[in-house]
């Protein structure tokens, strides 16, 4: 029957005359002018109206093929798929096809898919493609018909999905979306919108499932459509979309707004070159606080709206957008990026990428050599053939936040609400904490700007190096399992390093807090009270330098050179098991090598030695394995201040 109809459409392809005109001609005034009012109402999307139009024609002219396609084109975009599949399946297998409508397969398979009919489906959009010679709507029939095949075997494997609404006090009439969370967990920001506005608000976080009513930002009242923000890390910047008024670059453009003394500042509009004349909006800070994900439809992208990435620069300056590229971009739109604090996993919502129909939900990861892994459909019923869009994932990894009407009773369907859920193991995240250190003076108790450098040691990434700000107060991310290493330093004050291993289920309600005192070198006195380099780590058995150790030692010969007055002793020390011999040879060896590294990075020899003591000189009990790994070190004694 397909081969058929196929000839068929050719035939009047190529047919001279209108067909569109011949079954004009065959309605009376009367129902030429419903018609006309009928495709009038349509093009002006009032599709309720439209059908009561075509419904008069066809009550007379029941073969009316424009009218028999309108009427079902009216009721698809009212979302009846029941009704508009019933009718779109007439007019293709109906005797009256008409090559003017051979989309009508396309909006079957569309309608047959909305309905869950994903087989069906799959069969009318095959039928499409074979029967369509180039449309616009042929991509679009491509990327259908994947979705189709994904559909029809995602549903015989559904993902775990248990979703409760939360419970934030709102009017019937409001709808809420694009849910986050302040990362210490105090805060729950979302848009909100009634009466055709959006505004973005936050409640408090009172307990338990509890939620303040929202509150407003002082500093939006005079931007009415405000939505989509995201908060770095720290709590201190803010980045959110602003459209539609007069300091906007395109219709909708990024702003930021920060903290100080506790009180909101700006928004201020970012500019060039992250904003354009085109749509910039859905910000969302990844774990530095200074890189950023956004979405936009600016020139240079895969397909529509693509995902993008900029920084923050030292100078406060925007570095130039970079594309995420086809990775996770594809000829379809990319959307609501999410990066998780854990940095390795990246969701985002896609039209283009193979799924439940629409926009559907998705991760990637990071693989080792830095690019983004295939992306991964979260699954249904996560996804549906709906909208589903933006997604929050809190500090534990698997704890989701999304917005939809899908819970809501029938009546209340178009009203969206926020629900959470736990996300199945194979799209958690690692879970994450964070350290909040205070760096100060030691006798003072003054905040100090010193250099710091954290360093995760299991892959070697470089969490935080540069200057504190005038708090000193140092905020930063950290992977739960984790290994990092911490090191301070400031010309005038001792050398200082840490090492933190958060346990493997640590969130973010369990925060390292920190006060890391530095002693001034003018009231240091020659000392055999050494540093502990907890930071430099060798071989096991060995006195090679474990490629883990550079990153302390380069801080700590920068350390050196920037106080040149200091003479200094390098210790090692190991525990007791073994031959006592072999652990004084090794330790010196151990010494030596760490002096040497130095020496290579410029410190003047004449101003730092080596000494090994072997196990004699224990600062912890042998009998455990913790208190040998406390014995197994390598100090820097201050010997000596230079006049």
């Amino acid at each position: 029957m397909v081969y058929r109809l196929f000839f068929t459409w050719v035939f009047l392809i190529v047919s001279t005359g209108s067909i569109y005109a011949q079954r004009d001609d065959e309605l009376n005034r009367r129902a030429q002018n419903w018609f006309e009012e009928g495709h009038s109402l349509f093009t002006q999307e009032k599709y309720k109206e439209a059908c009561a139009s075509f419904d008069r024609v066809l009550d007379r002219f029941p073969n009316h093929l424009p009218s028999r396609y309108f009427h079902a084109r009216s009721y698809f975009h009212e979302n009846q798929y029941e009704k508009s599949a019933e009718l779109f399946k007439n007019i293709v297998e109906g005797e009256l096809s008409d090559p003017l409508y051979l989309d009508s397969w396309f909006f079957l398979g569309k309608s047959q898919f909305y309905n869950g009919e994903f087989s069906d489906a799959r069969e009318s959009f095959r039928i499409f493609l074979e029967v369509d010679s180039d449309s616009y709507l042929k991509s679009r029939g491509k990327r259908w018909l994947r979705s189709a095949e994904f559909a029809e075997e995602a549903v015989k494997d559904p993902v775990e999905f248990e979703p409760k609404i939360v419970d934030i006090p709102l009017a019937d009439y409001q709808s809420v979306y694009l849910p986050m969370k302040s990362f210490d967990g105090d805060r729950f920001f979302y848009t909100l919108r009634e009466k055709g506005r959006e505004r973005l608000v936050f409640s408090y976080i009172q307990g338990e499932g509890e939620y303040s009513p929202h509150r407003q930002f002082n500093i939006l009242d005079n931007f009415p459509h405000t939505a989509a923000s995201t908060l770095s890390p720290d709590g201190e910047l803010m980045l959110l979309t602003i459209c539609n008024h007069p300091t906007s670059m395109g219709s909708c453009d990024i702003y930021v707004a920060y903290q100080r003394g506790g009180q909101w500042q700006g928004p201020f509009n970012i500019g060039s070159p992250v904003n354009s004349s085109s749509w910039e909006s859905q910000p969302n800070f990844g774990p530095d606080g200074r890189t950023f994900y956004f979405s936009s439809d600016r020139p240079g992208g895969f397909g529509g709206r693509d995902i993008w990435k900029s920084e923050i620069l030292d100078d406060g300056s925007f570095s130039d957008p970079v594309n995420l590229g086809p990775d996770i971009n594809s000829a379809g739109n990319e959307g609501s990026p999410f990066m998780h604090p854990d940095g390795q996993t990246f969701y985002f919502k896609s039209d283009g990428h193979p799924g439940m129909g629409d926009f559907d939900l998705f991760l990637s990861r990071k693989s080792r050599d830095g690019n983004w892994l295939e992306p991964q459909n979260l699954g249904y019923p996560i996804n549906t053939p709906y909208h589903d869009g933006a997604i929050f994932i809190d500090s534990d990894g698997k704890t989701a936040y999304m917005a939809s009407d899908r819970l809501q009773p029938m009546e209340k369907r178009g009203i969206y609400r926020i629900f959470s859920f736990d996300l199945h193991s194979d799209a958690q995240s690692t879970p994450v904490t964070y350290l909040k250190a205070f760096v100060v003076d030691a006798y003072t108790k003054q905040p100090l700007t010193a250099e710091v450098s954290m360093v995760e040691l299991r892959t070697g990434e470089e969490v935080y190096s540069g200057t504190l700000g005038s708090s000193g107060i140092l905020f930063s991310v950290l992977r739960a399992g984790g290994t990092y290493t911490f090191n301070a330093s400031l010309e005038g004050y001792q050398f200082t390093s840490f090492r933190f291993e958060p346990d493997s289920t640590a969130t973010a309600d369990d925060p390292y807090l920190l006060t890391v005192e530095l002693n001034p070198i003018d009231e240091i006195t020659e000392t055999d009270k050494g540093i502990v380099l907890r930071n430099v780590l060798f071989e096991f058995g060995s006195h090679e330098l474990d490629a883990s150790s550079y990153s302390e030692l380069d801080r700590l010969a920068s350390y050196l050179l920037a106080n040149d007055q200091l003479e200094v002793e390098i210790h090692g020390h190991t525990d007791n098991i073994g031959d006592p011999d072999h652990n004084m040879e090794l330790s010196e060896h151990r010494a030596a090598e760490v002096v040497n590294y130095l020496i290579d990075k410029n410190v003047d020899p004449d101003r730092i030695t080596g000494r090994g003591f072997g196990e004699n000189k224990p600062v912890a009990s042998n009998e455990t394995e913790e208190g040998r790994a406390q014995n197994r070190r390598t100090e820097m004694v201050v010997k000596r201040m230079k006049d």
